[in-house]
């Protein structure tokens, strides 16, 4: 059976803010973004979402979940991200979560964390 139409452009859609969202001017990828906080040592795995703001136009929201153990002091991702990273492809907001949401396939449920980014970034 095929598929309703607009859910395929809503999924065309979603593949390509997975890819690369622009900020500040410059094009950023997010799974590099990802790849880098999954570098740190306390954080087990990494999602980044963009995240439309009134003010900055596309800002990075990124959610990490932790390694066993591991605390983070306030602002270290931040720190570590941005000598990682060009200031473009820093993350604006961190939300340190459990673990992330899963789909039924076991991939990161992104819907369920674009609504926890919703309310990211006042």
């Amino acid at each position: 059976m095929r598929e309703p139409a607009h859910d395929n452009v809503r999924s065309i859609a979603d593949f390509l803010e997975r890819a690369h969202v622009v900020c500040d001017g410059q094009r950023v990828a997010l799974a590099e973004v990802e790849a880098v906080l999954a570098r740190h040592d306390a954080v087990w795995e990494a999602a980044v979402l963009p995240r439309r703001h009134a003010l900055h136009g596309e800002i990075l929201v990124a959610f990490v979940s932790l390694s066993t153990g591991a605390l983070l002091v306030p602002g270290e991702l931040h720190d570590f991200a941005s000598a990682h990273l060009p200031s473009a492809a820093v993350p604006r907001s961190f939300m340190a979560l459990t673990s992330l949401p899963r789909t039924a396939l076991g991939r990161v449920d992104r819907r369920a964390l674009r609504q926890r980014a919703m309310g990211a970034c006042t």
